[in-house]
């Protein structure tokens, strides 16, 4: 926990962190989806009957449901680290707003635990980031960043639709419909997911970069490491 008495630390290692962390999570997607793609053949072989040899396609099938497995298994691992160093970076930086002089109408603890509450959860988390944003940016003097938001929607816009088309899958996964067909639309969702989740992952480093070199500017007494330093288009 952030003790009471603490003012100001840098978002610098915690922003270390998610880039490396997000930069892994990008090519795991990247796999992730050309996994998908050769499931999708798979399928679409055994739903068209395009197949000249039954054991052929068995190895195929089960060579594929490997390949997903190993997949989903590292790519549940990193989310999980992804979620404890995210959810510690938006407390932290909403934590360093309220004390860099910003009116924050979101507690730290709540910027996190608005994602866990039904229908508020759709509109309060980005509430709580754009409050940060512009908090963060005003502090440091750049009132014109401040204003510009348009990547927090891009971000808040893919985040929804990945969690939209997650929540679908867990629904599917629950229905236990093994047919083909069933097969197929749920491959068909994870592969648009896998893709969506790259330009989710680029735009959230360039957020959590921004507003850590925001903080640091803004804060005479925050360490600052060049992983703050770097220009917003270097992502």
């Amino acid at each position: 926990m952030i003790k009471a008495s603490e003012r100001f630390v840098s978002l610098a290692t915690l922003t270390r962190w998610i880039v490396y962390a997000l930069y892994a999570a990008i090519v795991l997607s990247l796999v992730g989806a050309a996994f998908d793609l050769n499931e999708y053949r798979v399928l679409a072989m055994m739903r068209d009957s395009s197949f000249s040899d039954a054991d052929s396609l068995q190895a195929q099938a089960e060579f594929s449901d490997l390949l997903m497995g190993i997949q989903g298994v590292a790519d549940f691992s990193l989310q999980v680290v992804l979620y404890f160093i995210i959810a510690r970076w938006i407390y932290r930086a909403a934590w360093n707003t309220k004390h860099l002089g910003a009116n924050m109408t979101i507690s730290p603890g709540w910027a996190i635990g608005w994602y866990f509450i039904p229908f508020a959860c759709l509109i309060r988390p980005f509430t709580a980031m754009r409050e940060i944003w512009e908090g963060s940016h005003s502090a440091a003097g750049a009132t014109e960043e401040a204003k510009s938001i348009a990547i927090l929607r891009w971000w808040w816009a893919l985040f929804l639709a990945t969690s939209f088309i997650g929540n679908a899958l867990l629904r599917a996964a629950v229905h236990n419909d093994s047919s083909v067909s069933a097969l197929i639309a749920t491959n068909v969702g994870t592969t648009l997911l896998d893709f969506l989740a790259v330009p989710l992952d680029i735009v959230f480093i360039a957020i959590v970069r921004r507003v850590t070199r925001a903080q640091d500017l803004a804060s005479p007494s925050a360490v600052i490491s060049p992983t703050a330093h770097l220009a917003p288009s270097n992502i």
